[in-house]
């Protein structure tokens, strides 16, 4: 978009993406891997990655693909139950972590390990 407002012309900007393409140098499949691996290195849940990579105009095909392909559940709640374990005297830690984006059903589990782990 910003070479067609520039003024290239379409056939143009179609050559130079399919040859960055080609090589490799645009990736889409890596870009999405890695924006979801920083995002939950954050401890960032699944509902704010989906929608921190909405605002980065990705078709929503596509976050549903990588999110089921790349998002670590496992890690989904571990990253949930550090949170209630760092902020254990925060008055509503549910509030907490639904604002951090994660699901009820990692909030579900998150708990019972740290019941468990007790």
């Amino acid at each position: 978009m910003k070479l067609k407002r520039k003024g290239f012309k379409d056939r143009d900007i179609d050559e130079v993406v399919e040859y960055l393409i080609k090589e490799k140098i645009i990736d889409d499949e890596s870009l999405l891997r890695r924006e979801i691996e920083y995002m939950q290195s954050k401890e960032w849940g699944e509902k704010k990655i989906v929608y921190k990579l909405r605002n980065k105009s990705l078709p929503m095909d596509f976050i549903k693909k990588g999110i089921k392909n790349y998002f670590d559940r496992e890690k989904d709640v571990e990253n949930a139950l550090s949170l209630m374990k760092r902020k254990s005297d925060s008055k509503d830690i549910y509030s907490l972590l639904i604002s951090r984006g994660f699901t009820h059903s990692t909030i579900v589990e998150a708990k019972r390990k740290k019941e468990e782990r007790r």
